[in-house]
């Protein structure tokens, strides 16, 4: 089966794709409530809207996660009347504002790119899809204190030879909770929109398996994942969850990992 890698701007167009395939009988429907969160119907609601209970119990992880990490702002020395030290140039030139001051601003790099699967094994429940999507989020919210950031959500599905994979761009300048929280963290993304966009796509002969039948953790699926999605050598690229990932057991210091690397404190 040849892959498909479908790249969406938004996550309302991504829903109004799922939304806009045509009535069959696919698997999609016949997944238990209690496992796959939630009807397509209510999901392609929520996943616009946000889902009160459940953004109320990502903004409480959320706030639990970035209260108890170290801010991240570069500290920068601006020119001020008033500072630590004098700028000799611009003393001698008469210059009001000769004093350095410290301070702290975002820095002008290329915006960071993360690409983060929401790919999880069949054992992971809706609680922990939840915790995990939280801590990406917290992740970004504070990787936009130092540097622009862009979030790309994906799920790594298919077959033997090939994958089935939509690409998702989140918003987060400004970042909309309510909604981002949703498609991030509930399961009913993966588990009703994601599966029954590939269960479209590949005429519903899905048998639930990872892109090109590898554990997302193998080399060559990670080789894989990165140029399906675009990564380059500089993106975050958050692999499909599994039991015991650190997202979930240890996520302040799976963050400040990800922050020592990609934004570490001067």
């Amino acid at each position: 089966m040849t892959s498909i890698i479908e790249r969406f701007d938004s996550v309302g167009a991504f829903a109004e794709h799922v939304r806009a395939i045509p009535p069959g009988r696919y698997r999609t429907s016949n997944r238990p409530q209690n496992w796959a969160g939630e009807l397509l119907a209510d999901a392609l609601e929520h996943i616009l809207t946000g889902y009160q209970a459940g953004t109320n119990r990502a903004r409480e992880l959320f706030d639990q996660l970035t209260d108890a990490m170290p801010e991240t702002a570069r500290p920068s020395w601006d020119l001020s009347v008033a500072g630590q030290f004098p700028c000799v140039p611009a003393y001698l030139a008469g210059v009001p504002d000769c004093m350095y001051r410290r301070d702290s601003r975002k820095t002008d790099s290329a915006p960071l790119r993360v690409f983060a699967s929401i790919g999880v094994s069949g054992g992971i429940t809706a609680a922990d899809a939840e915790r995990r999507g939280a801590a990406v989020l917290a992740l970004c919210m504070k990787l936009e204190a130092v540097r622009p950031v862009e979030l790309y959500l994906y799920s790594d599905m298919g077959g033997s030879g090939y994958a089935c994979t939509p690409i998702v761009r989140v918003q987060t300048q400004p970042l909309d909770l309510a909604s981002a929280s949703y498609a991030m963290a509930n399961i009913a993304t993966l588990r009703r929109i994601c599966f029954r966009f590939v269960d479209y796509h590949t005429n519903n002969l899905w048998q639930g398996g990872w892109a090109w039948d590898l554990d997302p953790s193998h080399s060559v699926a990670r080789d894989a994942t990165r140029a399906a999605v675009g990564a380059t050598a500089d993106d975050l690229v958050i692999p499909a969850m599994y039991v015991d990932d650190p997202c979930v057991t240890t996520p302040v210091e799976w963050i400040n990992r990800q922050l020592n690397r990609y934004a570490p404190v001067a």
